[in-house]
């Protein structure tokens, strides 16, 4: 009865889940004057706790005492290696001496065991083909929910630019308090939905038409939010699921997956139309300026200052600073307490902030997913396993590149979902059971 229970409270987060977002940018949108578009140099006041917060820290409470009574090993091993590795940074920061603010290492390492959590929580649910369809649908409605919260304040005039800084203002953002959150989870879905599409039995069944429609809002609204690795993984989605399409029709003429791809474009162009009549020519001016601005400032500044924004310097900086406390920082890390500000390198942050034992403890679960996954590709590569590649890898490449996910409640959350959903749903690598993960 209480496994029944708890399940069910679940499949509710995760349905719930990419309202949060919104409702605690929305939140912080009003409480900041919410008048017209703001910039980030507007937000001066933040919540003390956030929508988002408060309700993801009950959920961590509840699958970690969920994963205590059914006994999950795997999960509970994960466990006490993210509690020691929080443990040893903060001893080095005692031993340090230095000033630091035990409220941001607890914040940075709650985040990072809420997905770890979440890994384990779910793996319990991914388990047969309805469940699988279950989650398809769950994950073409997150899309589509994220996609309206950039897409609707949009249209109306309101929420936050993307950037606002001494080149202007551009973007959009809606009422998504980070931009980076929202390309890192538009870019994890868009592939899966598509992925969605082309493999539903019918449109017209229940169901068929949502990833349609969310794969297409979903492209509308990464034009809108304009960031160089929207783009980025745009295009790379475009091209790693249009070229199978086209790959598997020049070979076994397969219509299907082609057709359907080629409805996706012209649905995304319908509704850029659409919009773009609604607003005037706002839109195309919004995306043209994002675009141009992205392409000039590759070119005035080169490709590795345009796509890292500015983190050599803060990952030097630390890195510096790691050399300085040298061995300590080798065996307890710098902490993120110390920390004024983060280097946005997850893979950088997890060793110098944590150190090599405390890194290797976080990182293991990733590690080890993710190598099981390539194995299985071997082994079977159909097009789910190709998008769950592109997903993973584009994903992988952001969090080394511009942060934000492993460290995430919202883009790590679902990276964390994807692994567990491509170790389930691909390959040879059929679920126990008890739905415990191996």
């Amino acid at each position: 009865m209480h496994k029944f229970i708890w399940t069910r409270l679940l499949w509710i987060f995760l349905a719930v889940n990419p309202l949060l977002d919104i409702l605690s940018g929305l939140q912080i949108y009003l409480l900041n004057g919410g008048s017209g578009m703001m910039g980030s140099f507007q937000i001066v006041e933040m919540p003390t706790v956030s929508i988002s917060m408060f309700v993801r820290l009950a959920m961590l409470a509840g699958m970690a005492v969920g994963l205590l009574f059914l006994r999950d090993r795997p999960a509970l091993l994960a466990g006490a290696l993210v509690l020691a590795a929080f443990v040893l940074s903060v001893g080095g920061e005692l031993l340090s001496g230095k000033p630091f603010a035990l409220r941001e290492d607890v914040s940075y390492i709650a985040r990072f065991a809420l997905n770890i959590a979440s890994f384990f929580a779910f793996s319990h649910l991914f388990v047969s083909d309805s469940d699988r369809f279950r989650v398809d649908l769950l994950f073409s409605w997150t899309l589509l929910a994220a996609s309206l919260g950039i897409l609707v304040p949009f249209l109306c005039g309101v929420g936050f630019y993307t950037y606002a800084d001494p080149m202007g203002l551009r973007g959009c953002r809606g009422l998504f308090f980070s931009g980076n959150d929202a390309a890192a989870l538009m870019l994890l879905l868009l592939p899966l939905t598509l992925c969605s599409l082309l493999t539903a039995p019918r449109l017209t069944a229940p169901g068929g038409l949502l990833p349609l429609l969310s794969a297409s809002m979903g492209l509308n609204a990464m034009l809108v939010l304009g960031t160089k690795t929207t783009f980025l993984a745009l295009g790379v989605t475009l091209v790693g699921v249009g070229g199978w399409t086209l790959v598997r029709f020049f070979r076994t003429k397969a219509v299907q997956e082609l057709a359907r791809f080629g409805l996706f474009l012209l649905a995304s162009g319908f509704l850029f139309g659409l919009f773009s009549l609604l607003i005037g020519s706002s839109l195309v001016g919004s995306v043209y300026g994002s675009l141009t601005f992205t392409g000039e400032y590759i070119e005035a500044s080169g490709v590795e200052t345009a796509l890292l924004s500015g983190r050599t310097t803060k990952l030097l900086a630390t890195w510096r600073e790691f050399q300085a406390a040298l061995p300590q920082s080798l065996l307890f890390g710098l902490g993120r307490g110390t920390q004024a500000t983060v280097v946005e390198m997850d893979l950088a942050e997890i060793f110098l902030y944590y150190g090599l034992p405390g890194g290797a403890a976080l990182c293991w679960v990733y590690a080890s997913q993710g190598v099981l996954f390539l194995r299985g590709l071997f082994r079977r590569l159909d097009l789910r396993a190709w998008c769950c590649v592109l997903s993973l890898g584009l994903a992988v490449g952001y969090l080394c590149l511009a942060g934000h996910t492993l460290f995430s409640v919202t883009s790590g959350f679902y990276f964390a979902l994807t692994l567990l959903y491509a170790r389930r749903f691909t390959g040879e690598s059929p679920a126990s059971p008890k739905g415990a993960i191996a």
